[in-house]
């Protein structure tokens, strides 16, 4: 997850590129991405991976507290 996280702005801020493709099976055959470029229309998921960052950190795993302010 952390790897889909960009710093911008002098390390102000992460941008989460939620959907990256992973290869040419993930276009349809105009060349479009197949998911709607990565828009997620059930905000639920935005969520559930919160919560998933949120454990990590508990956890000391992966995400520290600079990640978190950020």
């Amino acid at each position: 997850m952390k790897s889909r996280m960009k710093l911008r702005d002098g390390g102000r801020y992460y941008v989460w590129n939620y959907w990256e493709p992973a290869g040419p099976w993930d276009y349809k055959p105009d060349g479009s991405p197949s998911t709607g470029s990565g828009c997620i229309r059930n905000g639920g998921y935005y969520g559930i991976d919160l919560e998933g960052i949120v454990t990590a950190y508990e956890h000391k795993l992966v995400f520290d507290r600079d990640d978190i302010n950020r």
